[in-house]
C-alpha cells in the first residue's frame, strides 16, 4: 500500500521562507538548520568557484542500521542572480525537507543521504566537488540517486532519460515508472538536449542516478527569471512528486541493480528561449 505523506501546503510554507533569503549561503544555513530541527546530523562543506561561495548541506537519515547502503536524494538550494528560485529551484530543495520528516515521522526503514548542493547554477560545482571526493569505497555504500530540480511548477511530470551529458539509470527509472503506475500518478519520459542538473556529475562519477521535473509542453515555468516566484508554484503538484519519491525510494532502496535492454530515446525536449546559461565545461544548467 502507497502511502500520501507529503503535505504541499507545508512545502510551499518553506518556499516562502528559502526565497526571502537572497545569499546562497543563507539559504544553505537555512537548509542545515531545518535539516538538524527534524533531528538529522548534518555536515557542511563550503565550496567555491571564482569568486563565488556558497557551501554543500549534506543530512543522514539512518533507519535500516543493519546496512551501510544509502541512496542519495538531491537537490540544489542556489538560484541565478536575477531570479528568487522558487521553482528553480527552491522547489526541490524544500521537498528534501518535507521528504526528511516523512522518514521520520513514520520511522522508515530505509537509509538516506539528504544533499543540497550549492553552485548548481555556476556548472554543477556542489554536485562535481561532492562526486570528486568520494572514494570507490565510499561510492560502493551508494546504491543510487534521484534529483529534484524544478518540482513545483508545470503540468506534466517528467523523468529524464538523458540530459546533455548523461543517460540516467534504466533501473532506478524503471522503479519510479513502476511506483507512479500503481498510485496512478501520470509521467512522462523525456530526453533534453540543452541543459543538466546535479544527477549528471554524480552518473559521470560512477554512481546510478536520475532526475525527476516538471514541466508545461517544451519548457520549465519561469526559470531563470524574476517571475521565478513562490506563488507561481503548486501545492498539489509538489505534493505529487513528494508522494512519488517517497514511495519510489522503498522500491529502489530494496530493488536489485539490473541491467534493462536499452529503449529507444524518448522525445527531446527544445530548450525555452534565451533563460539558460552556459558555464565552463557544463554549458547549460538547470
Amino acid at each position: 500500500m502507497y502511502e500520501s505523506v507529503i503535505d504541499g501546503d507545508a512545502a510551499i510554507a518553506h518556499l516562502y521562507e528559502l526565497c526571502e533569503i537572497e545569499e546562497n549561503t543563507g539559504r544553505g544555513e537555512y537548509m542545515r538548520e531545518q535539516f538538524e530541527a527534524l533531528g538529522l546530523t548534518t555536515e557542511v562543506t563550503p565550496i567555491s568557484w571564482y569568486s563565488n561561495e556558497d557551501e554543500n548541506v549534506f543530512a543522514d537519515y539512518r533507519g535500516d542500521p543493519d546496512s551501510d547502503q544509502y541512496l542519495v536524494v538531491c537537490a540544489h538550494h542556489d538560484t541565478v542572480s536575477n531570479s528568487p528560485g522558487a521553482n528553480d529551484n527552491g522547489s526541490g530543495s524544500v521537498m528534501l525537507l518535507e521528504l526528511a520528516d516523512a522518514l521520520v515521522r513514520n520511522d522508515a526503514k530505509i537509509n538516506i543521504r539528504f544533499a543540497s548542493f550549492g553552485l548548481e547554477e555556476k556548472g554543477l560545482i556542489g554536485a562535481r566537488k561532492y562526486a570528486a571526493a568520494l572514494s570507490e569505497e565510499e561510492k560502493s555504500y551508494i546504491k543510487g540517486a534521484v534529483n529534484l530540480d524544478c518540482i513545483g511548477n508545470g503540468s506534466d511530470l517528467v523523468i529524464i532519460t538523458k540530459d546533455y551529458y548523461a543517460r540516467t539509470t534504466p533501473w532506478i527509472n524503471e522503479e519510479i515508472e513502476k511506483t507512479a503506475d500503481s498510485m496512478g500518478i501520470a509521467y512522462e519520459e523525456r530526453s533534453i538536449g540543452f541543459g543538466a542538473s546535479d544527477q549528471a556529475a554524480l552518473i559521470k562519477a560512477g554512481i546510478d542516478a536520475t532526475f525527476i521535473c516538471r514541466m508545461e509542453g517544451h519548457s520549465i515555468p519561469d526559470i531563470h527569471s524574476p517571475n521565478d516566484k513562490p506563488e507561481n508554484n503548486n501545492p498539489d503538484q509538489l505534493a505529487e512528486v513528494g508522494d512519488l519519491t517517497y514511495n519510489a525510494l522503498f522500491n529502489i532502496y530494496n530493488a536489485e541493480p539490473r541491467a534493462i535492454e536499452e529503449k529507444e530515446d524518448a522525445p527531446e525536449v527544445a530548450p525555452p528561449d534565451g533563460r539558460f546559461q552556459r558555464s565552463q565545461d557544463w554549458p547549460i544548467l538547470l
